[in-house]
């Protein structure tokens, strides 16, 4: 297994950002605080509900409030500016788990 894992480190592409060692244990999501679009809102309120029932501890970030997270964002969902995204997206040990 260590082989196998070893490999597919070697064989990742090196241009993209790992973010899978730098955010081992953690559990990120990313949400917005705009209240116009109230579907959108809703989803962001019932995640953050969920994750603090279950007592996940979690990093918001907000992409309304932060450009430089709204660009973080783009970049490791890997689409254009032009292509829209669901909100919200949750990330754990740097790996996608989806959106709501």
């Amino acid at each position: 297994n260590r082989v196998r894992a070893g490999i597919a480190t070697f064989l990742q592409d090196q241009s993209k950002k790992n973010y899978s060692s730098s955010e081992q244990g953690l559990c990120v999501m990313y949400l917005t605080s705009l209240g116009i679009v109230r579907s959108t809102q809703e989803r962001c309120n019932m995640v953050r509900k969920i994750l603090r029932n279950m007592l996940v501890r979690y990093d918001e970030r907000d992409v309304f409030m932060s450009r430089e997270h709204l660009l973080n964002l783009r970049e490791r969902l890997e689409t254009p500016s032009s292509q829209q995204f669901s909100l919200p997206q949750v990330f754990i040990h740097g790996q996608l788990l989806g959106d709501a």
